[in-house]
């Protein structure tokens, strides 16, 4: 579903399959066929409201994937 990046410059939370996710405020970052992350730089606060929206979105497109 997704993985954490922590580095030095930025942390990344990143989702396998971020391209289907909806994102109509492009806060997603990536240009690959499938991953896409949420990019947090170093020392910056973290929206909880959208890390737990992305979280919801992707565990539901995980369920419909599964069901197929």
């Amino acid at each position: 579903m997704c993985a954490i990046f922590p580095a030095a410059e930025r942390v990344q939370l990143v989702f396998e399959h971020g391209v289907r996710l909806p994102d109509p405020e492009g806060r997603l970052s990536g240009t690959g066929r499938q991953v896409r992350s949420l990019d947090f730089p170093a020392g910056s606060d973290v929206d909880a409201a959208v890390v737990a929206e992305f979280l919801d979105l992707a565990v539901e497109l995980g369920i419909g994937l599964r069901a197929r």
